[in-house]
């Protein structure tokens, strides 16, 4: 069956980035905010499970929002806050499946139409990538193919570096989307665009 297939699930584990210290919104936890009564976290891991609905996650950071950890594998990057390179180096060592969706854990637009498109895209390149209707690719909004992304972070220095250092040596889709799904949450102006409600927000970390 060639991963574009619709009739069966995908070989797909969702690996969620959820670890940075949004020191624009006061070092919230942001997993745990909601959007139209939803968390953020969850709204990530229902887009991957819209379309695989039986895939294994693993989620490096924070986990608050979560409220079923089923299929679930948490850790932490080391050292902690470390950067989304880090994050991702350190998640992939838990993949086993064939693909793997990896994700900003801030989404609140996401949803299984962009992850299949990020899948069908593939092909025979590394990975596939949303670009944003302004053009900016969006790095921790990708579908890539596990053993290509275990060959990059075991050869790149990851540590305090961004998402992007993990695409400067593969071959990569842009795939463009005509609907803000990649949209995150890094300030108070996103939080109030988006409709996410920044009540009953965690405690910033000491």
């Amino acid at each position: 069956m060639s991963q574009g297939s619709r009739t069966e699930e995908p070989s797909l584990t969702a690996l969620l980035v959820s670890g940075g210290k949004a020191t624009r919104l006061g070092g919230i936890t942001k997993t745990a905010l909601t959007a139209n009564g939803v968390p953020l976290i969850k709204r990530a891991l229902s887009a991957v499970r819209g379309v695989s609905p039986h895939c294994p996650a693993v989620v490096v950071g924070d986990t608050d929002g979560l409220d079923d950890l089923g299929h679930v594998t948490h850790l932490r990057e080391n050292p902690p806050f470390s950067g989304p390179a880090a994050a991702i180096a350190a998640g992939v060592e838990h993949v086993t499946t064939d693909l793997v969706a990896v994700l900003a854990a801030d989404l609140p637009l996401i949803d299984a139409h962009t992850i299949r498109a990020l899948i069908d895209a593939v092909g025979q390149a590394d990975c596939a990538v949303a670009v944003d209707p302004t053009g900016r690719v969006q790095y921790l909004t990708a579908v890539w193919r596990t053993r290509a992304l275990a060959q990059v972070v075991s050869a790149a220095e990851v540590a305090h570096r961004p998402a992007r250092t993990l695409y400067e040596h593969c071959e990569w889709v842009p795939i463009h989307l005509e609907q803000a799904t990649t949209a995150d949450i890094d300030t108070y102006a996103d939080a109030q665009r988006f409709g996410v409600d920044l009540r009953g927000a965690s405690t910033p970390r000491q």
